[in-house]
């Protein structure tokens, strides 16, 4: 074992032979170096080490949404790249997204992500890079809205439009002060 790292994992068996029992104790080596495509292929490590998610994040991650760890780094890479660059986020911004809402990242981009950034761009009747400003904060600041099926999404709009009078406008900036409603 000479010039290499090794994790240790030591654990207990017990058995019966037949004058005693016994606790046998076995140790399973596994060389660092082993461990090195990992690093590469699972998205624990594309989000800790790529992205720069801190251990509070990653921990939330483990606890709300702990399949996402498990994933490839390919598939959880293609959605924040998605939403990186569909709503220019920072760093920050989209750390903080990843706190209030790690499940996003068990969404599928081409069935959720963004058929519902492009029915919120619709809906809101955002079309110039300044109105995008005004999704990125939306999202940003409620990031639930993309884990709701479009149908649930075009209840809430039609209700506060049709049955309340708001304008679309209205609609957003109550969503964005009210988010929960």
């Amino acid at each position: 074992y000479k010039n290499k790292s090794y994790i240790q994992s030591g654990y207990e068996n017990q058995y019966n032979n037949t004058s005693s029992s016994s606790n046998v104790s076995s140790l399973l080596f596994v060389a660092m170096e082993d461990l090195e495509p990992l690093t590469y292929s699972l998205s624990y490590f594309y989000l800790k080490n790529e992205v720069g998610l801190n251990d509070e994040i990653m921990w939330k991650i483990l606890d709300e949404a702990g399949s996402v760890l498990g994933m490839k780094a390919d598939t959880v890479r293609r959605k924040v790249t998605f939403l990186q660059d569909t709503l220019h986020l920072s760093s920050n911004e989209l750390s903080e997204m990843l706190y209030l809402q790690p499940t996003i990242l068990q969404l599928s981009v081409d069935r959720n992500l963004q058929p519902t950034l492009t029915f919120l761009m619709k809906a809101f009747q955002f079309t110039s890079s300044h109105e995008n400003e005004d999704l990125k904060r939306l999202v940003v600041a409620y990031p639930t809205i993309l884990t709701y099926k479009l149908s649930t999404l075009q209840s809430k709009i039609s209700f506060w439009t049709h049955h309340m009078q708001y304008t679309i406008q209205e609609c957003y900036h109550l969503w964005l002060e009210e988010p929960y409603l």
